[in-house]
């Protein structure tokens, strides 16, 4: 009897199993391609990144039954010991691959005992053609993790199996034993009916309090306050406005005010993200953060005039303020092979660099298509700091031709149609630098898609289109100053 209700229990508990392994393996492998992709950008912003993982199997024998049950290790959480194979694809277009992005790739892929399989392939031959019919990415799926999912049958079919035999046990122990252990039954229900009401509800008021306390610090970032000051100044100088958002989100009031008294400038740049969307990312789970340099009051100019200085320290930089340095990748190339030198960091205490002009972000409010045509017959009526809060494609048709054909050939038929929305001119512009397969492609989809001016594809794309107007604005300006 116990060694069966031990069996059942095991099972019970060990089918669902599947469906954390499934989560864990997508969340690791979509951690690790944000890694790598972050990488290949530097040198192909056009590059795709594939990372599949591959978890070891066990067989484990189940108590008091004879019957074995087999699924992926650690169905909780991913540990290097549960690893069997990394195996990441980069398709890129650059012909040769840079070997030093190779070697940092290969560098993430290194887990433990583990050393990742790194491929890289054309994009031109690499690329399937994407199925958007839902049953088809439903069956890859299903592929993919037939494993699990076959774990997940398996042990589901053995737990009912086990389940009926634990209940048909359980109504014959009730019957035998009915007789002699009612009277005692009645008599404990009656002498605890009174006590058991108060504890029950001081039982559940204490579950309520211990609920409320893990989701109010579940999503909370753990870092020392030197690494968050430091974390939110490379937000700040690299100008990842929208993670500095998310940062903020997830800091408590009292991690706020230790930020903003350690750093001042955090105050001010915390109003302006106010108005900016937040977006998620996983540098502060970067060990970097947990002993960093002090590069808070540092922009990425003097930043970059410093590493000429000193070439020992490019490779103690922290990843986003080293991955957006503008500098030449011939000189990025050379410094990847110079020994990192000893945090002798007192210069730079003493750098203090200008600060962002930040513009603010209180905005007009939502625009009408009469408003977006009154913009589009006058460009100077929206002064700059203010375009990038309205969200329309009259920044993205005033660009010129090649620049207004290059930033809609990065996006999808599909993504477009969430954007096709505004007077008819201004579409009619943006339409014109698309190739004719894609316009037609375009207006198939825009019959069954709507536009959405709150979707983040349009949100994206229309701060593309005014950042990249007002350089060439400026550039406009600029050579006419030479002239």
């Amino acid at each position: 009897m116990r060694r069966g209700y031990f069996a059942f229990v095991l099972i019970l508990f060990s089918s669902p199993g599947a469906y954390a392994n499934v989560n864990q393996v997508l969340e690791f492998e979509s951690r690790l391609e944000q890694k790598i992709s972050r990488l290949v950008q530097l040198v192909d912003s056009d590059a795709h990144v594939v990372v599949k993982v591959k978890l070891k199997k066990m067989n484990v024998e189940l108590p008091g039954v004879s019957s074995d049950f087999f699924g992926s290790a650690s169905i909780h959480k991913i540990v290097q010991e549960d690893l069997e194979s990394i195996e990441v694809k980069v398709m890129s277009g650059l012909t040769p691959f840079p070997e030093m992005i190779k070697k940092e790739i290969e560098a993430e892929i290194v887990i433990g005992q583990i050393k990742g399989q790194l491929k890289i392939v054309p994009l031109d031959a690499s690329i399937p053609v994407v199925s958007r019919n839902p049953l088809r990415l439903i069956e890859q799926t299903i592929q993919r993790y037939s494993g699990t999912l076959f774990s997940l049958v398996m042990g589901t079919g053995v737990a009912v199996a086990v389940l009926m035999v634990f209940v048909g046990l359980v109504v014959l122990w009730a019957m035998s034993f009915w007789r002699s252990q009612v009277g005692r039954i009645l008599t404990g229900f009656s002498s605890s009916q009174e006590g058991g009401r108060a504890s029950g509800a001081a039982f559940a008021d204490e579950a309520k309090v211990q609920a409320e306390s893990r989701e109010d610090a579940g999503d909370r970032i753990e870092l020392p306050l030197r690494g968050l000051v430091e974390l939110f100044a490379d937000c700040y100088w690299t100008e990842e406005d929208r993670y500095a958002r998310w940062i903020w989100d997830h800091l408590s009031g009292a991690q706020r005010e230790s930020l903003v008294g350690e750093w001042p400038l955090a105050a001010d740049f915390a109003k302006y993200l106010v108005g900016v969307e937040p977006l998620a990312d996983t540098l502060h789970d970067h060990p970097y953060y947990l002993d960093p340099l002090s590069l808070r009051n540092m922009n990425q100019s003097d930043l970059a005039q410093l590493i000429r200085d000193r070439r020992d320290l490019w490779n103690l930089l922290p990843p986003v303020r080293r991955e957006l340095l503008e500098l030449p990748l011939a000189e990025k190339l050379s410094l990847s092979v110079v020994k990192s030198g000893a945090k002798q960091l007192d210069k730079f205490k003493e750098v203090k660099s200008a600060f962002r002009q930040l513009p603010d972000q209180a905005g007009i409010g939502r625009v009408t298509v009469e408003d977006e045509m009154a913009i589009w017959n006058d460009p100077n009526l929206v002064p700059d700091p203010l375009k990038s809060t309205i969200v329309s494609m009259v920044w993205v048709a005033r660009l010129p031709t090649a620049e207004r054909a290059e930033l809609l050939n990065n996006y999808s038929a599909a993504d477009l149609a969430r954007c096709w929305i505004g007077p008819e001119p201004v579409l009619a512009a943006a339409l014109e630098a698309l190739p004719e397969k894609k316009q037609k492609l375009l207006m198939g989809y825009h019959q069954t898609i709507a536009a959405d001016r709150k979707a983040k594809i349009f949100q994206r794309l229309s701060s593309q289109a005014v950042t990249k107007l007002v350089a060439s604005k400026a550039g406009a300006g600029d050579e006419q100053n030479v002239a």
